[in-house]
């Protein structure tokens, strides 16, 4: 199953939107894999992993990417 997203990156944020229906905050996670590699691993409702990598434009630093996480219903 394809999903929605779209993403853009300044120099001290990366915002990303993926638009998946009824995924709880606790059941998705948000990883720095290396300085230029985020990847959003959730189960979905139906039970079903989602998994999505995305390269970077620019490095990012671990201490400070991960800051405002957040997954609206």
């Amino acid at each position: 199953m394809r999903y929605q997203y779209d993403w853009y990156q300044t120099e001290s944020h990366v915002v990303i939107n993926i638009l998946i229906k009824k995924v709880k905050p606790e059941n998705a996670r948000i990883d720095i894999e290396d300085s230029t590699k985020l990847s959003c691993i959730a189960k979905l409702a139906d039970d079903t992993a989602f998994s999505f990598i995305l390269n970077l434009a620019h490095e990012v630093g671990k201490q400070h990417s991960l800051e405002d996480f957040a997954i609206q219903n």
